[in-house]
């Protein structure tokens, strides 16, 4: 039920503004954030000119994503790379 509200691309950022379903449908753990966010900004940060992807949620920065990180922050391909074996 998530939606991508829109997608902003400046200066090689690449914020994603997500509905609340973003969270309040997420699984949580670290696990389920890895398998949610790291197929997400590996993907993205493929393309030429992205290099970090920043998540909002309807317009909002948060600081706290089910106890398990904050989305207060730029996510970088190279935080994700050693999760691919």
């Amino acid at each position: 039920n998530t939606k991508v509200l829109s997608a902003k691309l400046e200066n090689n950022k690449l914020t994603l503004d997500m509905s609340k379903e973003f969270i309040t449908e997420h699984i949580g753990g670290s696990t389920g954030f890895t398998m949610t966010f790291a197929p997400i900004v590996l993907s993205l940060t493929e393309l030429d000119g992205i290099d970090e992807v920043w998540f909002t949620i309807e317009g909002k920065n948060v600081e706290d994503f089910k106890g398990t990180d904050t989305l207060n922050r730029a996510f970088t391909r190279e935080e994700f790379l050693g999760y691919i074996k």
